[in-house]
């Protein structure tokens, strides 16, 4: 006669609620008696999937753009530079789907890949699996494109892949949970190291967040509103600023009080930042490791109301393995090792090996982070100009940069115009060289209008022989102005025949 089955083990995590209490006193300070389990892992990894998907559309709208054979960081230039430096170059130097094959329709291919293995995710095929070839892919277009794919949040997504990937949703894993939690620390820690050594001090007279709003790089319409408030709320926001990231996100590792006053300081700054500034996805992926502060009662209700709506059965939960444990312990160890040696250089200036720090850098699986180092007090624009004779001029405005003064800033986050984007930086050195991508996309003015014609708000013409590029200096209106903008002219310009730039 056969033994009846094993009855299932339910999800360790939420305890019943009255043999618990919530604690009191020194315990609500610095024990977190209701951590992040199972049930807050699956609402992570849907999450994270949704950040991931919208990632990789933002991405494929503009891929070819970016790095195809007509784009302005063509792969195949990149991969001919790296062959040439290395003339034994492998896939584990340069670690890309593209060092395969660098054809536009691989290119292209690589992001409907992606698109896939985040709507795999999302519905729960093989979650783990999924976010570890994701992050690799995406890891690829990094290596491939560093000029447009080297910010912050792109390096932050493929960190969170690699987490995600060590996160079960069957059983409580503490290390890796806690690596979720340290990331989330890291990115404000870091970026409240950054602040405090600032080398204008703008954060400390509270001076940064009166240029904040006015300078971002894409900022939106409500930065205007944001900017004209009084000086000394701006003085008060740059002091919280070091004060939640440097003090409040300790929380993270705490009891229930400090954590959800974390988790408070946190959201004022998603809420603020989301409203005032475009910077693509970093807001909703950093706010994705916020879902490990909540208690796990709070997240285990939710799923359960969840499953319970889709008519999918209770989630069950086994027991932890030791071995497994053994190794997520021992890859946080790694991870926080490299995570510290990522930070010597440009947060502590640490004097290291700077090759080897790039080789390591080069994966991304653990960064440093350090937002809003210092606050630039000035706006100066590229504004793109075309002539066929070199008399007259006619200025072309981007979609998303700031050109004619009447046009609102638009939003556009969680989409990543990467060339406006990185033009911004371009405005900051505007004495300094044209850098090859300026350069490509001066050619592509010239000779192919139709490709870089998605930039501009305003036709391109085919019969180009002269481009011009003019600075700005822009500032927002004041009050009760008609236009959104002031500038004036930058003494200063570049004017370029297209013979000269060649095809």
């Amino acid at each position: 006669m056969s033994s009846p089955p094993a009855a299932p083990i339910t999800e360790p995590e939420v305890p019943p609620a009255r043999s618990h209490p919530r604690p009191l006193g020194w315990r609500a300070w610095l024990v977190d008696t209701d951590p992040s389990g199972p049930s807050s892992v699956h609402l992570l990894h849907a999450a994270l999937a949704l950040v991931s998907l919208g990632a990789w559309l933002s991405l494929w709208s503009e891929v070819l753009l970016l790095l195809g054979w007509k784009g302005l960081t063509p792969v195949q230039m990149t991969l001919l530079q790296a062959r040439g430096s290395n003339i034994h170059l492998s896939w584990f130097d340069f670690p890309s789907h593209l060092f395969f094959s660098d054809s536009d329709a691989s290119i292209v291919g690589g992001c409907v890949v992606g698109v896939a293995l985040s709507l795999l995710a999302l519905l729960g095929v093989w979650p783990r699996v999924m976010f570890a070839l994701n992050g690799l892919l995406y890891l690829g277009y990094c290596v491939a494109a560093e000029t447009f794919l080297g910010f912050q949040w792109d390096n932050l997504l493929v960190e969170s892949c690699f987490i995600a990937a060590l996160l079960p949703r069957d059983r409580v894993a503490r290390a890796a949970h806690w690596m979720g939690r340290a990331l989330l620390f890291k990115v404000f820690f870091q970026s409240g190291v950054a602040k405090w050594g600032s080398p204008t001090g703008d954060w400390f007279d509270g001076s940064a967040m009166a240029h904040y709003y006015e300078t971002a790089p894409l900022p939106t319409a409500l930065a205007w509103y944001a900017h004209h408030l009084p000086d000394g709320w701006h003085r008060l926001e740059s002091w919280w600023t070091l004060l939640f990231e440097l003090v409040f996100a300790w929380g993270v590792f705490l009891g229930r009080i400090p954590r959800m006053a974390a988790l408070a300081a946190f959201t004022v700054f998603f809420v603020v930042d989301f409203a005032t500034a475009n910077y693509g996805f970093f807001v909703p992926l950093t706010a994705v490791w916020c879902l490990l502060l909540l208690p796990g009662s709070t997240t285990q209700a939710v799923v359960g109301r969840l499953r319970s709506v889709l008519r999918r059965a209770p989630l069950k939960a086994v027991a932890p393995s030791r071995r497994r444990s053994v190794a997520r312990l021992g890859l946080a160890g790694i991870w926080t090792a490299t995570s510290l040696y990522m930070a010597s250089v440009p947060l502590l200036g640490i004097n290291v090996d700077h090759h080897r720090w790039r080789s390591v850098r080069k994966w991304r699986f653990a960064n440093a982070y350090h937002l809003f180092s210092s606050i630039t007090t000035r706006r100066h624009e590229a504004e793109f100009q075309t002539s066929t004779d070199g008399e007259t001029w006619t200025a072309h405005a981007m979609v998303y940069k700031a050109g004619p003064v009447d046009r609102a800033p638009p939003f556009v986050a969680p989409h990543q115009p990467r060339v406006d984007f990185r033009l911004w930086f371009f405005g900051l050195s505007w004495q300094r060289s044209t850098p090859p991508y300026v350069a490509n996309l001066l050619r592509r003015m010239c000779w192919d209008p139709d490709v870089v014609q998605p930039l501009f708000s305003t036709p391109l013409p085919s019969d180009t022989k002269y481009v011009r590029i003019a600075y700005w200096d822009h500032a927002f209106a004041p009050p009760g102005s008609s236009d959104w903008w002031t500038r004036s002219p930058v003494d200063f310009s570049r004017t370029i025949s297209c013979d000269q730039l060649g095809w």
